[in-house]
């Protein structure tokens, strides 16, 4: 099978496919500041409004902390004082920030986000969250002082920023696109 190197476009961002960003994600030791731009599962909340709203979060944070930390920091307590409930629905892959969903398989990254928001279209027009506010699901309630993290979807990360390096991030390879690659590799002379 081919592999490829992530080569930079012409506008200095390199292209990488979902897998390689989290080969790229599983290479980072320690806390890292990044920055990534990812789409939303659909927020409309009720069938009408399906597909007609598109949620696209920006934001900068970090990846690889430590919950436990980040929580008794925000409390004012000790890090041994910290209780935290067991995620039944994902494991983590080794020691990255990324996670697998332990039903179907689906991989998401672990974010501590700092700054940052989203911004909506409806019917492919920029709008305020004001102006869809009734069309979206209910936001959930949670109590006490929060350290709030995210988990994208990998494959719904569209750019990222690493250590000063911007990504654009595109799907992976199908089988087919794959096999059509190694083909034609096989015809070339070495």
């Amino acid at each position: 099978m081919t592999t490829t190197q992530p080569t930079p476009t012409n506008d200095g961002q390199v292209t990488l496919t979902h897998n390689e960003l989290a080969t790229l994600l599983g290479g980072l030791k320690g806390a890292t500041i990044l920055s990534l731009t990812w789409t939303g599962g659909d927020p409309a909340r009720y069938k009408r409004d399906k597909g007609r709203i598109v949620k696209l979060s920006r934001y900068s944070g970090m990846v690889n902390a430590r919950y436990d930390r980040k929580k008794a920091k925000s409390l004012g307590i000790d890090v041994a004082d910290v209780e935290t409930k067991p995620v039944t629905w994902r494991e983590r892959e080794g020691q990255t920030p990324i996670l697998r969903h332990i039903g179907n398989g689906t991989r998401y990254i672990e974010f501590y986000p700092a700054s940052g928001g989203t911004e909506f279209t409806l019917d492919d027009a920029p709008c305020t969250r004001d102006d869809v506010r009734d069309m979206l699901k209910p936001a959930s309630k949670g109590g006490g002082p929060a350290v709030v993290y995210r988990t994208p979807k990998l494959t719904s990360v569209s750019a990222a920023v690493i250590g000063g390096t911007h990504y654009r991030v595109v799907a992976n390879p199908t089988m087919a696109e794959v096999n059509e690659c190694d083909s034609l590799d096989a015809g070339r002379p070495a």
